[in-house]
């Protein structure tokens, strides 16, 4: 059973790895409209930042600064249709529970639902998020975010399994198709994620050393696919 499709995306001024497009005549319109769209999310990106920034009383350059680039990935999903039987025993997912590498990820979904966001005052306790409209973004800290801020902002542990629609443990249902797009907000790569200076304090004594952030992904992948 395919439990979920993807297809990733980068910035096309991005020399390090080239986008593969369907030629123009197969789908007229989508490599203009998916690379309109990144800019887009990429100038959303920016304010989103620079307004984080000023709630955690930093300087809204400096945070800027390390994600000028647009060094970022965009993610299209599609999840098939799949009998509900197939997360019978509570522990399969449609993805499983994770983080996402980078600072933060802005995402889109539809109306099926299924995501689910870890309560970080009660761990192991999952809630499900919706979303009123399509065009809402859901936005998530990811692990990037939560060095930088030395553990000031917590990277959200997120998962997708039932949607409301369909009852755990109703062997006969079926759990319908399911699309989102994810945009994941990541620091240049060379930006170094070693935690800004206003967040180690003698009571916050700084939790993570200096790396920076492509050799931080490439560890991160290591660790998931070893």
């Amino acid at each position: 059973t395919i439990i979920q499709e993807t297809v990733d995306f980068g910035s096309p001024h991005d020399d390090l790895v080239d986008n593969i497009w369907l030629p123009e005549e197969k789908l007229p319109g989508f490599r203009k409209f998916m690379e309109d769209f990144y800019e887009r999310c990429f100038k959303l990106e920016l304010e989103i930042l620079a307004a984080l920034a000023r709630a955690l009383g930093i300087d809204e350059n400096q945070m800027v600064a390390l994600h000028n680039k647009a060094e970022n990935e965009f993610r299209i999903l599609h999840y098939p249709e799949i009998p509900a039987s197939e997360l019978a025993d509570s522990t399969a997912t449609r993805i499983a529970e994770h983080t996402d590498f980078g600072s933060i990820t802005m995402l889109f979904q539809d109306s099926v639902g299924g995501l689910q966001v870890e309560d970080q005052q009660n761990p192991g306790v999952f809630r499900g998020i919706e979303s009123a409209d399509e065009t809402e973004i859901i936005l998530n800290i990811g692990d990037s975010m939560q060095r930088l801020t030395n553990d000031t902002f917590r990277a959200a542990t997120h998962r997708v399994t039932y949607p409301p629609s369909v009852k755990v443990g109703d062997s006969d249902a079926v759990i319908p198709e399911r699309y989102s797009i994810a945009y994941f907000v990541k620091p240049n790569r060379t930006a170094s994620l070693f935690p800004f200076k206003e967040f180690i304090t003698p009571s916050t004594p700084c939790r993570y050393d200096d790396v920076n952030a492509w050799d931080f992904q490439n560890l991160r992948i290591s660790r998931l696919f070893k």
